[in-house]
């Protein structure tokens, strides 16, 4: 293995800028206040100068009067809702404003993941915490109220929309803080005891671990067969119905055994509170974990250990991913200055691909990431890259040292 300086590290915590903190915020405001097909409208308004007050519906048959008191009654609380949103938009800088769109909607994606990692947790979306409620193309009308009751807990027909009730924390980089969602979500009495006690347990929180184990008991709800729990869950549940003996840390490292079932651990919680010879052994988990996860996972092991993971479980093409998206993309450059030497000649050139695919993107100039990469790569990357250029063309569909000799031409112009 390359030999690093002992206070280096390949893989450090990221520290946004003050002006990146400033822009997360207000996003992250806008997102949580308003919901991100409305922000879209309004934001797209305002920039070709329209008006955003009024909403066009299509004409429908068939409701005669009750329809058209639904349509007033959406009409008015939407056009109230836009004009709040072109309020604060108008408060923005013309020169700011894509930009704040642009990470409302990296929020937006944020909590996309968040529900894709967490999805399988059984009973989390099965509880009154998370409601469906119908968008208007999908209107139910309440015949007690006689009015449209956009809160009104049903699920509709067709085209429903989840209502996510759920309070996010976030980070000052503009991502999901998940550990401190999931301590609020295990606190959270709305949602099923089952799946607060699949949280806990996914995230190693030992307090709400034992709390809720202890409520399950009381409940009569331990030996209930119609909960699947996960392997994190057994192994919580075996270590304190022997007594807890032991710290969990030791009999995670000598019983837990992992499939690759959901829902995975959150496996930064587990290697944040172990010693390197325990957690060693979960290694070879982190090849099926998310982005997020493998990332503070490299942040709270060794640098000796972040050189292991990267070389010999091959994640190092992986992480240099993380790096081409926001947030890190300004840091891709330095990252990748430290792990050529954990890349080989089919990651690297997976890499170059990710970033040539990326030239559209108006965010950053990936061209000049992407020719910048080749130019300070060592010279067996080159070589390789002309050695198999017939089959990169194949899989490119172009010339690759043809296109990044014309962005080089492009950059010095």
């Amino acid at each position: 293995m390359t030999a690093f300086d002992k206070d280096s590290r390949i893989i450090a915590p990221f520290k946004p800028t003050l002006s990146h903190i400033s822009l997360a915020k207000v996003a992250i405001e806008l997102y949580n206040e308003f919901d991100i097909e409305t922000l879209r409208k309004v934001f797209s308004d305002v920039e070709a100068g329209n008006s955003p007050n009024e909403v066009k519906f299509s004409v429908l048959t068939g409701f005669g009067i009750i329809w058209q008191r639904v349509k007033q009654t959406i009409r008015k609380d939407s056009t109230l809702l836009q004009k709040r949103i072109k309020e604060k938009v108008l408060l923005i800088p013309t020169t700011l404003r894509k930009r704040v769109l642009e990470a409302v909607e990296r929020a937006h994606f944020q909590v996309w993941r968040w529900f894709c990692r967490h999805g399988k947790i059984d009973r989390l979306f099965h509880s009154k915490y998370l409601l469906y409620v119908p968008s208007w193309q999908d209107v139910l009308w309440d015949e007690k109220r006689g009015l449209f009751d956009p809160s009104w807990n049903i699920k509709c027909r067709t085209k429903c929309t989840l209502c996510r009730k759920i309070t996010f924390f976030w980070r000052f980089d503009g991502t999901i803080d998940r550990e401190k969602t999931a301590q609020e979500l295990v606190r959270n009495k709305n949602i099923d005891i089952r799946a607060r006690f699949e949280i806990a347990c996914m995230y190693c929180l030992v307090s709400s671990v034992q709390t809720l184990w202890a409520e399950l008991e009381a409940n009569g709800k331990k030996e209930n067969p119609e909960i699947p729990f996960s392997d994190m869950a057994r192994f919580w549940v075996r270590w304190m119905r022997e007594g807890a003996l032991f710290p969990w840390t030791r009999a995670a490292h000598e019983y837990l055994d992992l499939t690759d079932q959901d829902p995975l651990p959150r496996y930064s919680s587990l290697f944040c509170e172990m010693m390197p010879e325990e957690r060693r052994k979960f290694f070879r988990k982190l090849r099926i974990s998310d982005e997020d996860d493998v990332r503070f996972c490299l942040y709270a092991v060794t640098n000796k250990e972040q050189e292991e993971i990267l070389i010999n479980l091959h994640l190092a093409d992986r992480v240099l991913f993380d790096y081409i998206e926001w947030p890190l993309t300004s840091l891709f450059l330095e990252t990748a200055g430290k792990m050529y030497t954990c890349l080989d000649s089919f990651s690297f050139c997976l890499t170059l691909y990710k970033l040539i695919h990326h030239e559209d993107c108006t965010d950053f100039d990936f061209k000049y990431l992407a020719v910048e990469f080749f130019n300070r790569s060592p010279t067996w990357c080159k070589e390789n890259v002309k050695r198999n250029l017939h089959w990169l063309k194949k899989f490119f569909n172009y010339d690759v040292l043809k296109l990044i000799e014309e962005w080089k031409i492009d950059d010095d112009n």
